[in-house]
């Protein structure tokens, strides 16, 4: 649990900067959260998580989009429901279970605009209908997803792994780079200018990271290299 919780703090420090060494960019994206039955609490039994927004750049090599014909946005939630928390001061790790994540394609002409506070209902439900429509692209599932926010400013962040296993444009991810997908965004409370029914103002990205190759070894030599490097 401890390593876990570590991970995820360490994760939440890094997941506003660019993917570095040979990790794969997917996708950025924007967009706004909530949660429900109780509006902006992240960290109490019975609560759910969601969030909706727009994409931005994307890897050409995993989705292919047409910005000009379409619109492109994404969902996070389904059934993403609070499990337990840690708390170290002034810090909450809350963690959820289950939950799924979709990329969406729906035309300019033809679909339907995804717009917030749709027809002044100031419901975040009424607006996923127009977030969700469309072609699902590229679907998934989280096989864990945290919620570290600070108790002082309300801000935080959020971190998941992801594991891709639908849409029309899966095909286009080998079978060998579907799974252990990082989707890391940053949360900002924004105050009035945040869309009716919603809490943060998110901005994240998603990537595959590297895989570290570890090199056998024996403590002596380990040693043997830090007195050398000592002298």
């Amino acid at each position: 649990m401890k390593t876990a919780i570590t991970a995820a703090l360490l994760l939440s420090l890094a997941v506003a900067a660019p993917p570095a060494r040979a990790d794969i960019f997917l996708a950025d994206f924007q967009g706004f959260d909530w949660t429900w039955p109780l509006p902006s609490v992240l960290d109490l039994p019975g609560q759910y998580y969601e969030a909706h927004g727009y994409l931005g750049t994307v890897n050409g090599t995993y989705i292919t989009t047409n910005t000009v014909a379409n619109e492109y946005t994404w969902i996070i939630g389904g059934d993403l429901f609070f499990s337990s928390a840690d708390t170290f001061g002034t810090t909450v790790v809350a963690h959820y279970v289950n939950g799924e994540i979709g990329f969406y394609e729906d035309s300019k002409t033809t679909g339907t605009a995804a717009v917030y506070d749709l027809e002044g209902a100031c419901d975040p439900f009424f607006d996923r209908l127009v977030f969700s429509d469309g072609t699902l692209i590229l679907g998934g599932d989280f096989s864990s997803f945290d919620i570290v926010y600070e108790i002082p400013t309300g801000d935080g962040n959020l971190a998941g792994y992801t594991n891709w296993n639908t849409g029309s444009q899966l095909g286009n991810i080998p079978v060998s780079q579907r799974n252990g997908w990082t989707l890391g965004a940053i949360g900002i409370r924004i105050g009035p200018s945040t869309p009716c029914g919603y809490h943060w103002q998110i901005d994240g990205n998603c990537i595959l990271e590297e895989v570290v190759p570890v090199e056998n070894s024996t403590w002596g030599k380990i040693k043997s290299s830090h007195f050398s490097i000592q002298r």
